[in-house]
């Protein structure tokens, strides 16, 4: 084998690696992110409605703003805070649902 051949494959399989990263590093990078943002929506539910008896829905989607269904979570969560009327935070560019 020439050098440039040892060269070519090495980058082509490094190449490879990162590409088969890349999904994984993209879905922690937003599982991290709704996270954060669920508990930002739970701490508002809890700083503004903490007087009212919460919904199973409320307390299941707080319990779940750590897990893998934080996405979810967020939906119920943001779906409640408008219904009383409360603007939601903004999120941090990057993050999705």
């Amino acid at each position: 084998m020439d050098h440039h051949h040892v060269i070519r494959t090495g980058l082509l399989a490094l190449g490879l690696g990162i590409l088969a990263a890349s999904p994984s590093l993209a879905q922690q990078q937003t599982t991290t992110g709704d996270a954060a943002y669920c508990a930002r929506l739970a701490a508002m539910y809890n700083r503004y409605l903490a007087d009212s008896t919460p919904s199973m829905e409320t307390i299941s989607a707080q319990n779940q703003c750590s897990g893998p269904n934080a996405a979810q979570a967020i939906a119920s969560l943001e779906k409640l805070l408008q219904s009383k009327g409360y603007k939601l935070p903004e999120r941090s560019v990057g993050q999705q649902n």
